[in-house]
């Protein structure tokens, strides 16, 4: 991604920490050599030190560092699919969020490139474990990552990544992810061999590994024979099945009469009542009940009728 305007000067070294009052860090780059050691390197651009105090820029610079912010977090936004950018300069201001961008010092007639970026931070977060235990906790988050079409499955991806796991001294698994694409998911399973999520019911994404430095301590089955990842993950699938079903609303009873509180007494009555009954209590129902007193109406009255016959009154 191109500017008008020298990169190289924004940022000291090959990535560079950006915190949330935009102050420009240069931090010490990771990058895989060909046996896959981690070798510890610094850019030797034009224009870039090798100092790690933070530099204070003036307000031209600050102008050009967001101008630089809100381009990425734009460019991230439409790579996503997403209708608005969920980094630009504001919003990291109104944070304590931070992020690592990378560069190239060489192209551009000299005035630089800016590859890609990653932001982290720490957020409140209500995780499920491998137990299906809700925990509060505030881990660090991947936010948002992007590198430039033209730069990617180049490598540029992982130093980056390589580089804040090493500055910020945490394990890959430990890490909760904001509503990462399958590309991303790939690239963590491919690179750290990343694969069992334990389902979450928010849009983080935690894996199986989160965790690890807890379970030993204050789990109730930190007894328990240790299970598999993929064990976990399906663990932890089941209890999220058990809990949508238990959510289902249950049908409503036949027995529910909607007229008063006669109707919901009745509704709500599943077991007869302790009351003693007499020993000539008709066990009919209401509607035979009412049947039979009409037959024995009718039939006294009939009787009625034919005793008036046969014996007339005298007026």
């Amino acid at each position: 991604m191109e500017f008008t305007f020298a990169v190289h000067s924004l940022f000291p070294t090959l990535i560079s920490k950006v915190n949330c009052h935009l102050e420009v860090e240069p931090v010490a780059s990771v990058t895989p050599d060909h046996n896959d050691n981690v070798q510890e390197i610094f850019s030797n651009c034009k224009g870039e030190t090798s100092s790690h105090n933070k530099l204070s820029n003036g307000r031209s610079e600050i102008q050009k560092l967001e101008q630089v912010i809100d381009a990425l977090g734009e460019a991230s936004g439409k790579a996503q699919g997403l209708q608005t950018a969920i980094t630009n300069a504001s919003k990291l201001q109104n944070s304590n969020h931070w992020m690592y961008i990378m560069k190239n010092s060489e192209i551009n007639n000299s005035r630089g490139a800016v590859i890609g970026f990653l932001k982290i931070g720490r957020k409140k977060l209500f995780i499920v474990d491998e137990y299906g235990e809700i925990r509060e906790l505030w881990p660090l988050c991947v936010l948002d990552f992007y590198i430039h079409d033209s730069c990617q499955r180049q490598g540029y991806g992982l130093q980056v990544f390589k580089t804040m796991l090493k500055v910020e001294a945490v394990s890959p698994e430990e890490l909760a992810i904001d509503r990462p694409s399958h590309r991303f998911l790939a690239f963590l399973k491919k690179h750290f061999g990343l694969e069992y999520t334990i389902p979450q019911a928010n849009n983080f994404v935690v894996f199986v590994g989160f965790f690890k430095e807890k379970r030993e301590s204050d789990s109730p089955q930190a007894t328990h024979k240790k299970s598999t990842g993929k064990e976990q993950h399906n663990s932890v699938k089941k209890f999220f099945s058990r809990i949508n079903h238990s959510l289902k609303p249950e049908p409503v009873s036949k027995n529910f009469n909607s007229s008063g509180a006669e109707g919901c007494l009745h509704w709500c009555s599943d077991t007869p009542s302790n009351t003693p009954k007499s020993s000539n209590h008709s066990t009919n129902t209401p509607n035979e009940a009412d049947s039979q007193k009409n037959e024995e109406l009718c039939a006294t009255r009939s009787l009625d009728v034919n005793t008036e016959k046969e014996n007339p009154s005298v007026l």
